[in-house]
C-alpha cells in the first residue's frame, strides 16, 4: 500500500486551517479584552484580564502545536514516499 501525498497534504492543510481558526479566536478575544478595558473600570478587571491572558496563551500554544503537527505530517509523508521509490 502506497502513501497518497494528496491525502496527507489535505489532512495537514485541514490542521493548519484549525490552527488559523485558533489564531482568529485569539485575536477576537484580545479585541474583546481591549473593549472591556476601555469600557469597564473595576477591581475585578485585574482578574478578568489575567483569565483572558491565560486563555490567549493557551490558544496560541494550541495553534503552534497544531502547526508543528501539520509540518510533521507533511515531512513524514514525504519521507515515506521517498522510501517507497
Amino acid at each position: 500500500m502506497q502513501i497518497d501525498l494528496n491525502i496527507t497534504n489535505n489532512q495537514a492543510n485541514h490542521i493548519i486551517t484549525q490552527a488559523n481558526d485558533l489564531h482568529s479566536a485569539r485575536a477576537a478575544l484580545l479585541s474583546y479584552q481591549n473593549e472591556l478595558q476601555n469600557h469597564w473600570r473595576g477591581e475585578e478587571m485585574h482578574y478578568i484580564n489575567s483569565a483572558i491572558d491565560d486563555f490567549v496563551a493557551s490558544l496560541a500554544a494550541a495553534a503552534s502545536e497544531l502547526g508543528a503537527i501539520a509540518a510533521d505530517i507533511t515531512r513524514a509523508a514525504q519521507v515515506v514516499k521517498r522510501h517507497e521509490k
